[in-house]
């Protein structure tokens, strides 16, 4: 069995922003704690990250589901089959942290604005399907990219620091093939300035209201 890739490892292929962080959890991690966080803001702040976390997963298992059943190109369809498992068990094991760690039974919500979107996106198909979903799931990656980077400098569960680590890398890498597939099929080229640009503005989400 291929063994895990340490934390330090795993940063070493991230963009630049994100080595600061990552790197952090080689030192900071703390041991694994079967109780809620130490203090009110802390325990406030992992609440209602996972909360939103769990809801922005609902989306893209939604729009995986959809793609597996419209997009054309294999490779395309096996990345959604990859987000709708991977997804599924994140938002499982954070429901399931919600109750132990602070007695919170919780379960997805979808705004309106999210249920316009899923409705647009249904009318499409074949290529047309494919060239608006593309887009779609790169923001929607980079919107839960920047929300678990600052889980991993303000969330204390070791097991949440990681998960979040495992959602940067991930959703990084398939950002990154995303957009090649983009230009590569669709012509849909993003200028490499603009797209660092991008990925470095941030919506400054943290998980709290």
């Amino acid at each position: 069995m291929q063994a895990t890739p340490s934390i330090a490892a795993r940063a070493r292929s991230q963009p630049s922003w994100l080595l600061p962080l990552l790197m952090m959890l080689v030192i900071t991690t703390p041991a694994l704690a079967a109780g809620p966080a130490p203090d009110d803001k802390t325990t406030k702040y992992e609440i209602k990250f996972m909360q939103n976390m769990i809801d922005h997963h609902a989306m893209a298992i939604m729009m995986g589901e959809m793609c597996l059943a419209k997009a054309t190109h294999q490779e395309l369809r096996e990345m959604c089959q990859q987000v709708v498992t991977t997804q599924t068990q994140e938002s499982e094991t954070m429901k399931s942290w919600l109750a132990t760690w602070y007695g919170e039974n919780y379960e997805a919500k979808m705004s309106s604005r999210d249920e316009r979107q899923m409705r647009e996106l249904e009318r499409l198909s074949g290529a047309e399907f494919e060239k608006a979903f593309m887009p779609m799931l790169v923001d929607h990656h980079r919107i839960a990219l920047q929300r678990a980077a600052v889980c991993l400098q303000r969330a204390y569960h070791p097991e949440l620091i990681n998960m979040c680590s495992d959602i940067v890398t991930a959703q990084a890498a398939e950002i990154k093939q995303l957009r090649q597939w983009m230009c590569e099929w669709y012509q849909m080229c993003t200028n490499p300035r603009q797209r660092n640009d991008e990925d470095n503005s941030g919506d400054n989400e943290d998980g709290e209201t």
